[in-house]
């Protein structure tokens, strides 16, 4: 249908198959079906001339379309692939346009990602100490913590693929090596989160410096560590210490857990670079795969992979920009990710959710 001769809804639906295809089939099985597809067999009951303008030709033409959307838009295909399209492009692809297109489109995919080489990156604001062996992380301004939090954080959040979500592969055992950024990225929280409380149960004074880092995390759009920060502040056994906010502390925190909770309108409109709160992300995905079969009359469900597809293109919109910041490794040490291991891996979700749990308001006793 997407391929069909006439208009329709195909390229909506194309978008939806390129988004979720992953959780139904493999890069080379729906290459081999587009390439059948172009190769549309000459019913003998139809005049030829009649037949090519307006049947073979728009097909071929929506087939010539459709692979270069996927390759110029994925990463899927890997080299072998890419020498199955170039030798369809020699022996099938008679038209020089489509041809020079798709070409093009591979010569692009092997070049990779283009770079950002134009950005204006802002100077670190770092101690004079800065390369002291005896470094602490409350002598660092909590501007540049946040910064060099919004470097790592965004380094996964950028690569998060379709196929990382799809199938609820990050809480799936045996699909989790599928979702290696979106595992980070729940990592990640759960270390900042605890990173929180433990220096607040060490000493209570360093409260004003997690809300000044809160402060920057929300300024610089990391929505997601800044929910990590607000947790750690959340947390049962630091909860007392909030009657030492001041006035204007406890209107900022207010609107710290109101923005992590969605009440608040100060993580709408984002433009530029960005890291979104994951698990609003994660918690509709698992909605939509909890609400609506994967298939519905022995035929996928397209329904189900057209909701899936607005929750995850709507995410990877924001992947495009990158914060204008250098990385200093003298102040990531204090924060980098720690490596996953196997035994780690199998609590994490549980671990993350915990977490998130604590944004939510205390129940009334």
């Amino acid at each position: 249908y997407m391929t069909a001769s006439s208009l329709g809804d195909g390229d909506s639906l194309w978008k939806t198959v390129l988004t979720t295809y992953r959780s139904f089939t493999t890069p080379h099985k729906l290459l081999q079906k587009l390439i059948q597809r172009f190769d549309i067999p000459y019913p003998d009951n139809q005049d030829l001339d009649d037949w090519e303008e307006n049947v073979a030709s728009p097909i071929r033409f929506r087939v010539v379309n459709a692979l270069r959307q996927w390759i110029q838009q994925s990463t899927d295909l890997n080299e072998k692939l890419l020498r199955i399209v170039e030798k369809f492009i020699r022996n099938k692809v008679t038209t020089e346009s489509s041809a020079k297109i798709l070409q093009n489109a591979v010569d692009r995919a092997r070049q990779g990602k283009p770079t950002h080489t134009n950005i204006e990156y802002e100077k670190p604001k770092v101690p004079q100490n800065i390369f002291s062996p005896s470094l602490v992380w409350t002598a660092i301004d909590a501007e540049e913590i946040a910064r060099q939090l919004c470097i790592i954080d965004h380094q996964d959040f950028t690569e998060i693929k379709p196929i990382e979500v799809l199938n609820l592969a990050w809480k799936t055992d045996r699909l989790q090596q599928r979702s290696p950024h979106v595992l980070n990225m729940l990592s990640h929280f759960v270390q900042i989160s605890t990173w929180t409380t433990t220096q607040l149960q060490k000493n209570r004074k360093n409260l004003s410096k997690f809300l000044l880092i809160a402060k920057s995390l929300l300024l610089f759009k990391n929505f997601n560590l800044l929910a990590a920060i607000v947790a750690g502040l959340s947390d049962p056994s630091v909860r007392e210490f909030h009657k030492d906010f001041n006035t204007n502390q406890q209107k900022d925190f207010k609107q710290y857990l109101d923005t992590c909770n969605g009440t608040s309108e100060s993580g709408g409109n984002v433009q530029g670079a960005c890291v979104l709160f994951l698990s609003p992300v994660l918690d509709k995905i698992v909605k939509i795969e909890n609400e609506h079969a994967d298939t519905v009359d022995g035929l996928i469900n397209v329904e189900k992979k057209r909701l899936l597809t607005l929750v995850i293109q709507e995410m990877m919109s924001f992947q495009g920009s990158t914060y204008p910041y250098f990385p200093v490794p003298q102040v990531q040490v204090f924060f980098e990710l720690e490596p996953l291991t196997d035994e780690t891996r199998k609590t994490l979700v549980q671990q993350y959710e915990e977490h998130v749990a604590k944004l939510s308001p205390p129940k009334a006793s």
